[in-house]
């Protein structure tokens, strides 16, 4: 009967720690899932803002909107999707061109570092019936964000596109937009890095005198 219970405890203490193990993989594994889905919101975001992007001239308007790229932020005009509260059916999302910005600062809590989106409609209406500005903070699992642009670069030089942390031409959209960014787990010293390069359609290189400065 000692000899009975002896094994019955080597073999429940050893279901156990499998179970132990396979419970905290499982958690794991779902931390990560929320990681990158939290790394694959962002990125989509900045995407479909992008792909949208355009340069607004002084022919446009008085004062143009041009694109501004730095390592950690970058504005631009680009057209935006708004619901019509008034429509008589289904809410009725129609393109309102607006302004974005996106900049990687300390959080508006204090409590470490966020990725913040700012928009605003640029509307004739005084009193339009939808919101004309607002800001997203995305979590701040997200500990780092890097932007960076590209350069054509010159006659024989290789690679023949070069990548810079600033866009320095307010004159043109850049071809892409490429976006690396860190999502550190929550009570984890773990984190997933993810980067996507982003093709703009109406975008261009950046001109070769640029490219002595950029880094690859």
């Amino acid at each position: 009967m000692l000899l009975a219970l002896a094994l019955s405890a080597v073999l429940l203490g050893a279901i156990y720690s499998l179970l132990f193990a396979a419970a905290k993989n499982w958690r794991r594994v779902r931390r990560r899932a929320e990681v990158f889905q939290i790394g694959r919101v962002a990125l989509e975001r900045l995407e479909s803002d992008l792909q949208s992007a355009f340069i607004q001239t002084k022919a446009k308007v008085d004062e143009p909107f041009t694109f501004k790229g730095a390592a950690a932020s970058l504005s631009f005009p680009t057209l935006l999707s708004v619901a019509d509260p008034q429509a008589e059916q289904a809410p009725f999302e129609h393109p309102v061109v607006g302004l974005v910005s996106y900049a990687w600062a300390p959080s508006s809590s204090g409590a470490g570092s966020s990725l913040e989106r700012d928009w605003t409609l640029l509307v004739a209406e005084e009193s339009p019936a939808f919101e004309t500005a607002g800001k997203d903070v995305f979590p701040i699992l997200i500990s780092s964000v890097t932007f960076s642009y590209p350069y054509r670069n010159a006659a024989g030089g290789y690679p023949p596109i070069v990548w810079s942390g600033q866009w320095h031409q307010p004159d043109r959209i850049p071809a892409a937009v490429r976006v690396s960014l860190v999502v550190q787990e929550a009570d984890s010293a773990e984190s997933v890095t993810m980067s996507k390069t982003i093709s703009i359609l109406h975008g261009m290189l950046g001109d070769s005198g640029w490219a002595a400065n950029a880094k690859p």
